[in-house]
């Protein structure tokens, strides 16, 4: 049998590798490959198969309470993908697949702490760069920048603390 702690460091590491293959090309390219998608989707179906037996033991011992909390994170991403939609990509399409994927990688608390400083982070930078375009007499409305940057000081914090 599978020990949880190999499951845990595994699905760690397959989110981090996730995490830095997506921030490369979202900010060398500006556009993230789908074929990460569906490779990382793969490996994370594979992984799952692999550990089936800790995956059966977490599921069949959710309460009815706790379930919706396991739902809440691949809803909300199903939302900004919509958005995504809706907006001719005002919220980036790559960012929303990514915020999708990352809800099955993550357990719903890790997930909403990502999104929150994720947005925190993109608030501070719109302000400076608002800022900056104002300073330099520049339509604020053209300066965009990748999204992705921004789940960089969560994602530190999350493998930071569990190293400790």
């Amino acid at each position: 049998m599978a020990e949880p702690q190999y499951f845990t460091i595994s699905k760690g590491i397959l989110f981090l590798l996730f995490f830095a293959f997506t921030l490369f090309f979202d900010c060398r390219k500006r556009r993230i490959p789908s074929m990460i998608f569906l490779l990382f989707g793969g490996i994370l179906l594979i992984h799952s198969i692999f550990f089936r037996k800790i995956y059966y033991a977490f599921f069949s011992s959710l309460s009815m309470e706790e379930f919706p909390l396991l739902l809440l994170p691949t809803l909300f991403a199903f939302f900004l993908l919509l958005l995504s939609k809706w907006s001719r990509e005002a919220i980036g399409y790559g960012d929303s697949l990514f915020i999708l994927l990352s809800s099955f990688y993550c357990n719903a608390y890790h997930f909403f702490f990502l999104i929150i400083t994720a947005f925190s982070c993109s608030t501070i930078v719109s302000m400076f760069l608002f800022c900056s375009c104002k300073l330099k007499k520049k339509n604020p409305k053209n300066c965009r920048f990748p999204f992705l940057p921004c789940f960089l000081p969560g994602v530190l914090y999350l493998l930071g603390i569990s190293f400790f």
